[in-house]
């Protein structure tokens, strides 16, 4: 039997046969039962990794802040520097504006910017509880401080490291490093 040019028979060869198709839908389902359990952790992986990527961000952000401010004597809103306030155990950080001259973070007098890590990404583990990064313009200077307690406005050393982690799996880890010389890195 001839359909315009095609004859019958020609057609069925053209076609799936279903024990293809069950082939091929087994072959998806089982590739899929491989891989979305590993979805989640990669998921998560990628999290951490941009949230440590965005904390390093954001402290350079507050250099070039630095950078690319003059410290204004005797004008009504005097600035004299950016910084970074972290606290152990927290799901934020704060980027601020020293308004008091005092190279540390005080809720009283100075702009805030709060940043969320985020969801499931937390600071695991400071060199103390709560710590400045701070630059002080023009050059700018860094200065890396201790806050809040025994020992407030203590300096840090010529570096200070940040160790952020996953909520539900702690052995995942990030560490961003700073530096006296400003140099900010994400290991």
């Amino acid at each position: 039997m001839k359909i315009g040019d095609y004859k019958l028979k020609n057609l069925s060869k053209r076609a799936f046969t279903v024990t293809e198709l069950f082939v091929v839908t087994a072959l998806i389902g089982i590739l899929s039962i491989v891989f979305i359990p590993y979805y989640k952790s990669t998921k998560d992986q990628f999290a951490l990794l941009r949230s440590a990527y965005q904390l390093a961000q954001d402290i350079r952000r507050a250099q070039a802040m630095a950078l690319a401010s003059e410290k204004k004597q005797g004008s009504q809103e005097e600035i004299y520097g950016y910084g970074i306030y972290l606290e152990g155990k927290s799901k934020n950080y704060i980027l601020f504006s020293d308004k008091n001259d005092n190279k540390v973070y005080d809720k009283q007098t100075d702009d805030e910017i709060d940043i969320d890590f985020e969801e499931g990404i937390e600071i695991n583990t400071l060199e103390k509880e709560h710590i400045n990064i701070f630059f002080q313009p023009p050059d700018p200077v860094v200065s890396l401080k201790h806050s809040g307690g025994i020992g407030e406005g203590n300096d840090l050393g010529n570096d200070t490291e940040i160790e952020i982690h996953l909520i539900n799996d702690p052995s995942k880890i990030k560490k961003i490093i700073v530096n006296k010389a400003g140099l900010i890195y994400v290991k």
